[in-house]
């Protein structure tokens, strides 16, 4: 089962410097917020800033000056506000810096009052969604784990900085390889994330599976880097995946149904190899041996299906060596007696009530279940009582 972990797309801003912002009769308005692959800054000024002719065009030059220097187009959206789309993406780990175009001027040609000074930084190289996943109580011995940074990465720089760790300081080195578009996480449009990142996606797996402990996380390193130069992880990252339990037998449950017959299911902590279903007989001993049994996996279940008897006590030796479906085999043998239980005595009619026509064979079905005797009772009716008691009978059903 893979363990998804998605991350934002190049573009949040992290935050800005509030100590040097500062904004007179205009505003900045970032949107979306929090910004996304389609930020837009937007520019809203408390007096009127472009003519009736200048609306819905390009302003040549733009009123918005952005420091480093970033592609795109200013357009008049009204004659107080506008907006900039840029044509390229923030850059990550970046400080910018907005100010207005000196000697900026109003509708009526006056010098504009407005003043901007605003700071606004965008995070370093960063797994961003979520932190970290679900912690499961029992883990894939090789699980696969997907991880989306927030700018595009070579699978192949990164093996050094990545490696499975768990509480007791045991490690895995780990496999890194890049991941495809199919790989991406089904709900990347909810989250944000833009089509087309498998330059931002790798997903890792243990080169040698995973042994038996508690807490197993994957390790992500500082100054692991991404493939723009200079843009690396600035602080280690932990994804917490979880324990990597033992192989043991659990349980034994009987059954004993009226069409399935009787069975006995052995439940282990792991989902079994589902070559027992073939060969169950060289890793399972039943004593007394019933005839005629077959076997069926289901995850961490192998049951056992055949003609044992209601009340026999059967014993069942898990031997040594029985095979999970991840690498893992029984350690120790393990053995239980169990009583196949008997089928509760029932009687079972088609329906509450039953009619027939007076060309019915005067037959109603039945069947017993573990009943020694039965007496039945029935009564005759004349024709011409027969619509009362009908009737009768009716108000008493209902």
């Amino acid at each position: 089962m893979k363990h998804l972990l998605a991350a934002g797309a190049a573009l949040l801003l992290v935050g800005c410097d509030l100590h040097h912002n500062r904004s007179e009769h205009v505003e900045l308005i970032l949107n979306p917020s929090p910004p996304g692959p389609a930020t837009t800054f937007e520019l809203r000024f408390d007096k009127p800033m472009a003519g009736p002719d200048n609306i819905g065009h390009a302003a040549e030059p733009s009123p918005l000056v952005i420091k480093p220097p970033l592609a795109g187009v200013f357009t008049w959206i009204s004659p107080r506000s506008g907006v900039f789309l840029p044509s390229e993406p923030l850059a990550l780990d970046h400080r910018y810096e907005f100010s207005l175009r000196s000697g900026l001027t109003g509708a009526d040609g006056r010098p504009s009052s407005a003043v901007l000074r605003w700071r606004v930084k965008t995070p370093p190289l960063s797994v961003v969604y979520p932190t970290s996943g679900p912690i499961h109580a029992d883990i894939n011995s090789e699980q696969e784990v997907m991880l989306v940074f927030n700018a595009p990465v070579r699978a192949a720089d990164l093996v050094p900085y990545i490696e499975f760790r768990d509480e007791g300081g045991q490690r895995r080195a780990a496999e890194i390889w890049q991941g495809t578009n199919e790989d991406m996480p089904w709900d990347y449009q909810r989250l944000g994330l833009p089509p087309n990142l498998a330059s931002n996606l790798v997903l890792a797996a243990p080169q040698q599976p995973l042994a038996v402990g508690k807490g197993w996380r994957l390790l992500l390193r500082t100054g692991l880097p991404a493939i723009e130069n200079g843009l690396r992880l600035r602080g280690r990252a932990e994804i917490q995946l979880g324990d990597v339990r033992p192989f043991v037998f659990e349980q034994a449950i009987a059954h004993h149904f009226i069409e399935g017959g009787a069975s006995i299911v052995l439940r282990f902590s792991k989902p079994v190899a589902p070559s027992l279903t073939n060969d169950w007989g060289r890793w399972i001993q039943v004593e007394p041996l019933a005839s005629n049994i077959t076997a069926e996996t289901d995850g961490r279940c192998l049951k056992l299906q055949g003609d044992f008897h209601s009340g026999t006590s059967y014993l069942l030796t898990a031997r040594t060596g029985l095979p999970a479906e991840q690498p893992f085999t029984l350690d120790k043998a393990a053995a239980t007696n169990i009583i196949i239980p008997a089928i509760p005595a029932r009687l079972y009619f088609p329906a509450f009530s039953e009619d027939q026509q007076a060309v019915g064979r005067r037959q109603f079905p039945m069947l017993a279940v573990n009943v020694p005797s039965i007496h039945f009772r029935a009564k005759l009716l004349e024709p011409d009582v027969a619509v009362y008691a009908l009737r009768g009978y009716d108000s008493y059903s209902s």
